[in-house]
């Protein structure tokens, strides 16, 4: 695994969390503007990306460690709550409401990491150009909270969004974990891939629910 410490690791992490960032800003604007239901743009979240995936899953080997799956499964059943509710706060308020308020999830995810991980902000303190960079990110999202609470709809929502922003801080955790239980390439098409199919599978669910209470 690539350590983020690492130079060359962390160039490599910063290409894929702009990549990440630009992504979710993008669904963000499309349910939006085109206001799909929750479910529609969680499908295409979860099978969409799961059929884009699936060649080079053919082609990479899986990862071996049993316990890698119970937690993808987990990841994909808690990230397809908190992207229905996500999604239906951006339909209700939109999306800048919303996004407003997102950030405080990577202050909690990190506040999680380092009580499960200590040392990784021991490690941290020896690189003071690291420990500025992500001091100075973090109070960056605090000050952004703090300004979306002066507005009573923010602060709705922002109450709104606090189990979801909760538990996306716990799926953070788990791929963390995952991430070290096989090889990088396999951890990270693995994880994509399963936590896909799954967000899929709880969609169709969600779907047949809607359907048979609308007959009934």
């Amino acid at each position: 695994m690539l350590d983020f410490l690492d130079p060359i690791g962390l160039y490599f992490w910063w290409g894929l969390a702009i990549i990440a960032a630009s992504s979710q800003a993008a669904e963000v604007l499309v349910n939006q503007q085109f206001k799909p239901h929750p479910s529609d743009l969680a499908l295409w979240r979860g099978w969409g990306v799961a059929l884009v995936l699936l060649p080079f899953i053919l082609i990479t080997p899986y990862p071996e460690n049993f316990w890698f799956y119970p937690l993808m499964v987990a990841n994909g059943l808690l990230v397809s709550y908190c992207d229905w509710k996500v999604f239906k706060l951006i339909t209700d308020n939109g999306a800048g409401v919303v996004t407003r308020c997102l950030p405080l999830t990577v202050l909690i995810s990190f506040v999680m990491w380092w009580a499960i991980e200590p040392q990784q902000l021991l490690d941290l303190t020896t690189r003071p150009l690291y420990f500025i960079g992500v001091g100075a990110a973090l109070g960056l999202c605090m000050a952004g909270v703090m300004l979306a609470k002066r507005n009573p709809l923010n602060l709705q929502v922002l109450i709104a969004l606090a189990p979801a922003m909760f538990l996306y801080a716990v799926v953070e955790q788990t791929n963390k974990i995952a991430m070290n239980l096989a090889p990088i390439t396999s951890a990270l098409l693995y994880y994509l891939f399963i936590q896909a199919l799954v967000i899929g599978i709880v969609t169709i669910s969600q779907y047949q629910r809607l359907t048979q209470r609308k007959l009934s």
